[in-house]
């Protein structure tokens, strides 16, 4: 019943035979509801080796105490700095027969790497994925962590960094048929042999708030004045920042959002909301009410629809308060997904939109750090996908999916461009 309502109907029996008789109707939210966890304090029993891509990789699991704290070890071998997709897989072998996974909708875990191993590129990174069997297909985390920027945890006389991976399962059709749960560590510039530590595995039930019509976004109205069930609703991205309910800058309602963010080593931050897979074809742009901060640096709307990255980067040049308004044609894709570049935002993609995000960047002149970050606050309402003007969306001529029997070109998986991934993926 996570996120979903109930009506009870209570009645009242009287000593003369009347009846008194109320309706209410409740809902349920809770924010994450733990289903099962793998915490490693005995044992590793559970989990399992997947392999590791490429086969050079070499991945062994174990049990191992940390100052009296159970941990599963993968003990790695030969990842070499120059591969920019170093996988380490995990099966739950038997999962299913203990959880149901049609409840599962975010699973996460946590990683401990050595610094060191990403002493030969300054920009060795990690992400997270997940597959839901009989799908090949990856949940993987939509940004990427810099090692060098992660909490820093000593080990056994080592200095690692500790990432909190979270992956929301945003496939509806892949969850209802789900018949088995596998993740993966995946590391970008890493030249390491040795153990890294994993704990804490959870698979979780998570509410997340969503309206019923597949044009709103979000106006911040349901989630009961609680912050807690809005921050499960939104996952964060890149440097430090924390989002809240606000009262005093909702533009229709009692509610909007209140995006505190920080700009430190990673260069940017935000927030991103799954939405499964919505059409928004028969609209034409999208629109929200946003109060600027003045702070001149690089908003970006993000959308992703059809597996491809659209982007738009209004201003924040001043703090008038004001209604936003975004075409379809004007979004291009993000310039990092270098596999869809000349892709439109057109009918054909605006019949899957996976998920909307919103960004902060700094600017290319910009040297921010941990110890010297840059902060400020945003405050977004009333997002949502609106009808648009003629021309405001494509046609999808020249469209965003490959037409039956034909090719897709290496690399278009994930926005990498490698044979070798083409052909493993």
């Amino acid at each position: 019943m996570n996120g979903k309502s109930i009506e009870l109907t209570v009645r009242v029996y009287a000593a003369d035979q009347s009846v008194q008789e109320e309706t209410v109707k409740n809902y349920f939210g809770v924010p994450q509801i733990i289903l099962k966890q793998f915490t490693f304090d005995q044992d590793i029993a559970g989990v399992q080796s997947h392999g590791a891509y490429p086969g050079t990789i070499g991945s062994d699991f174990s049990h191992i105490s940390l100052e009296g704290d159970g941990k599963l070890a993968i003990g790695v071998s030969d990842l070499v700095y120059t591969d920019s997709w170093q996988e380490l897989k995990a099966s739950l072998p038997g999962i299913a027969d203990s959880v149901n996974l049609q409840w599962v909708n975010r699973v996460s875990f946590d990683v401990w790497v050595p610094l060191a191993a990403g002493a030969k590129d300054e920009i060795a990174n990690l992400r997270a994925a997940v597959e839901l069997p009989p799908s090949s297909d990856k949940s993987v985390t939509a940004d990427a962590a810099k090692l060098a920027d992660l909490e820093r945890i000593s080990v056994n006389g080592a200095v690692y960094g500790k990432y909190k991976a979270v992956i929301d399962l945003s496939s509806s059709a892949q969850i209802e048929v789900a018949t088995g749960l596998s993740f993966a560590i995946i590391g970008s510039g890493l030249q390491y042999d040795g153990p890294i530590y994993v704990d804490n595995i959870q698979l979780i039930n998570a509410y997340t708030g969503e309206s019923n019509d597949p044009a709103w976004v979000d106006d911040f109205e349901s989630y009961k004045s609680s912050d807690d069930l809005l921050r499960a609703s939104y996952s964060p991205n890149g440097d430090t920042n924390t989002i809240e309910l606000n009262t005093e800058h909702a533009q229709n309602g009692q509610y909007a959002l209140k995006l505190d963010y920080t700009l430190a080593g990673q260069g940017y931050t935000g927030i991103t909301k799954n939405l499964g897979s919505r059409d928004w074809s028969g609209t034409g742009k999208i629109k929200f009410w946003l109060v600027p901060d003045a702070s001149g640096k690089k908003m970006v709307v993000q959308i992703k629809a059809n597996d491809i990255s659209f982007e738009y980067y209004p201003s924040l040049e001043d703090t008038i308060p004001r209604w936003v308004e975004i075409p379809f044609k004007d979004f291009t894709t993000a310039p990092w997904d270098s596999a869809n570049t000349g892709k439109k935002l057109d009918v054909v993609n605006a019949k899957k939109v996976q998920a909307f995000s919103i960004y902060v960047n700094a600017l290319s002149g910009d040297s921010y750090s941990k110890d010297h970050p840059f902060s400020s606050t945003l405050y977004i309402d009333q997002i949502q996908a609106v009808a648009g003007s003629p021309g405001d969306i494509p046609d999808g001529a020249g469209g965003g999916t490959t037409p039956p029997g034909e090719a897709v070109e290496p690399g278009t998986l994930y926005g990498f461009e490698s044979d070798a991934m083409a052909e493993f993926c």
